[in-house]
């Protein structure tokens, strides 16, 4: 993979700062990334990893609670449901992976869970601000449109739902989402979106390789990995 703009997470040192899934090769023409990386801002993805930990680890005693009590209602209860999609978006061949908290079935309907933890009480989760909440429902709408598009479809309908859950005191609050109030093409709109910063963090990546070329190297070459290096600066 080419490693020519700032959302490769490939090292050890990167991954220990951020949590980015996200592979794109410009010369094999080739985007991987998962649905996390289409919906969460900068400010959730680059974190201290030690912040990070915490947080999974509470988020994951809270995960694992309530799909512990969907078992006890719901029999056929299925947890971390991994799907994945692939397509192709300006000749670029995408695949999307992604894991689904819960899915289960009523009727002809899957119902498809999104458990979110929340630091704040119970009293707290029908304040979520609206922008992180936006960011929630559109997340579980992209996993329905993903199993939407499978051949067949494990449903007729899908019925997505945001699961908040306080990690304080473990309320638990259901945010139902209206699916046809998403775009149809959000999916499509979100990778062709990534796939554009992409391509002009590529050309800043060239235009500042080409500023180098042109400075004096005090050595007679290059050694392993500085050319790219100077790339970043």
């Amino acid at each position: 993979m080419t490693r020519g703009c700032i959302y490769f997470a490939r090292d050890a040192t990167l991954r220990e700062l951020c949590d980015v899934t996200i592979r794109f090769d410009p010369h094999a023409k080739r985007l991987e990334c998962s649905v996390g990386d289409l919906v969460e801002t900068g400010e959730e993805r680059f974190k201290p990893g030690s912040v990070r930990h915490r947080r999974k680890q509470m988020g994951r005693v809270v995960h694992e609670a309530h799909q512990a009590a969907q078992l006890e209602l719901y029999s056929g209860y299925r947890r971390e449901v991994h799907v994945r999609y692939e397509t192709v978006v300006d000749e670029i061949d995408v695949l999307v992976t992604g894991r689904i908290d819960g899915a289960y079935q009523q009727g002809d309907t899957l119902v498809v869970e999104e458990v979110k933890s929340i630091l704040g009480p119970g009293s707290e989760l029908a304040m979520l601000d609206q922008a992180r909440l936006s960011r929630y429902e559109e997340q579980v709408a992209l996993y329905c449109q993903m199993l939407a598009a499978q051949e067949p479809p494990p449903a007729k309908s899908f019925f997505p739902v945001v699961v908040l859950v306080s990690v304080l005191d473990g309320s638990r609050l259901d945010h139902p989402v209206a699916l046809e109030a998403v775009s149809e093409t959000l999916l499509e709109q979100r990778l062709r979106s990534l796939i554009e910063r992409f391509g002009e963090a590529e050309e800043e990546f060239r235009r500042r390789r080409a500023l180098a070329e042109a400075l004096p190297f005090p050595f007679a070459e290059f050694r392993a990995q500085q050319r790219e290096m100077v790339g970043f600066l």
